[in-house]
């Protein structure tokens, strides 16, 4: 008996707590959804019933003329902004006061995606980004172009080989398996210093890692679920996003990298070495490559916070962490906006002819050349990229 009313109360507990939380949004008149739709909506992605842009997209159709609806994941409200004028506010003139992602990874118990860019805050997020903010200049980003065209002569080599042993003169082509090869590799060569051929050794050890990091099973997503749902009890059953084996590997690659090239003074313009130079402070912001900006592309200018000199020492584990952060964020999301492209030209016949007289005369302008300077003078490949596909598709997730 007396077991039973304490299990009443527990009950009794929960269910004003949850009312609690999920009376936040009424108590300020904030236009939202109901908690048993929150819920409803949850169960049906956990299942792979709906994809989250789907969801997305009925929570933005359901309040047509609210500037920002309330919706909730379990425990934690969360708000999307539908006013454009409200978007710039956050971004840009109120942003010293939006500064921090939603953290959902221990950094004690998982440094390597702990303390990497996404996941730092305050003002360690603002050294961080100034330290690597003069990584991804034009001027460095320049230095790295024949990486991409050398990958790229890789893929063509692959495709000629195909068409050849083809009883045909052309090949079926599934574009995202195409567009991640070609991602994995650019990645490897200008992140991490390695040169491997995806499209021929599919094998390789770095191009299954990033497929087995990329690619969640069931289980992994719902574990993913659970992290982003519930931080602080995944921090007590001391989970982590990824296995030890696959953690090991990057560290040691990144280490053994740094290493090597100090014992040898080896210098090779990729991202490990832009990393060992912010450990040594001696990556610095160049205001002479804001005169890039000019170049009629779709670009912006660098912040304050970005052009900022700090001083802090990164240790070898924050160093880790933001290579493995550009090899996340790169991976799929490049790949799947290539691949989206390569449709969106494959179904407009007009628009692939355009792109490819353009790419054919300033080959020809180059002297047969493909470097920094021809990707600049194609205006038409920037509003294809940077325009249509980017318009199109949903690459980015919530934060």
């Amino acid at each position: 008996m007396l077991f039973l009313i304490w299990f009443v109360m527990a009950v009794a507990a929960l269910v004003l707590y949850f009312r609690q939380i999920h009376s936040r949004y009424s108590k300020h008149d904030i236009k939202h959804l109901k908690t048993s739709e929150s819920l409803r909506s949850m169960a049906k992605l956990i299942l792979r019933i709906n994809h989250f842009t789907d969801d997305l997209q009925r929570f933005y159709d359901n309040f047509p003329d609210e500037r920002f609806i309330g919706s909730y994941e379990f425990l934690t409200p969360k708000i999307m902004i539908k006013d454009l004028d409200l978007v710039k506010r956050i971004t840009i003139k109120d942003f010293e006061y939006f500064l921090d992602h939603r953290v959902f990874i221990d950094e004690k118990l998982d440094p390597f995606f702990g303390r990497n860019l996404f996941s730092l805050k305050g003002q360690e997020w603002k050294d961080m980004r100034s330290t690597l903010s003069p990584a991804f200049t034009s001027s460095k980003i320049r230095l790295m172009v024949p990486f991409m065209v050398e990958v790229g002569d890789q893929m063509i080599q692959a495709l000629k080989a195909k068409i050849k042993d083809s009883d045909v003169d052309y090949i079926d082509i599934e574009s995202k398996d195409l567009a991640t090869k070609y991602a994995n590799d650019v990645i490897a060569s200008c992140a991490f210093g390695l040169k491997v051929n995806s499209h021929i050794d599919e094998d390789n050890e770095f191009y299954q890692k990033g497929r087995e990091a990329t690619n969640l099973k069931y289980t992994q997503m719902l574990r993913f679920f659970c992290f982003i749902c519930f931080p602080k009890l995944m921090a007590k059953l001391k989970f982590t996003l990824f296995t030890e084996k696959m953690t090991s590997f990057f560290k040691n690659l990144v280490l053994n990298t740094m290493r090597n090239r100090e014992e040898h003074n080896i210098i090779r313009p990729d991202m490990i070495h832009l990393l060992m130079e912010a450990k040594k402070g001696k990556l610095k912001y160049d205001d002479k490559t804001a005169q890039d900006t000019d170049a009629g592309f779709a670009t912006v200018e660098e912040s304050s916070v970005g052009k900022k000199v700090i001083d802090r020492v990164w240790s070898d584990s924050d160093l880790i962490a933001q290579a493995i952060l550009f090899f996340l964020a790169g991976f799929e999301t490049v790949s799947s906006a290539m691949a989206f492209a390569l449709h969106e030209l494959a179904i407009n016949p007009d628009v692939q002819e355009k792109l490819v007289q353009e790419i054919k005369e300033n080959e020809i302008k180059n002297g047969g050349k493909f470097d920094y300077n021809s990707i600049q003078n194609m205006k038409y490949m920037d509003m294809v990229v940077s325009g249509e596909d980017m318009q199109l598709i949903c690459i980015g997730e919530k934060t």
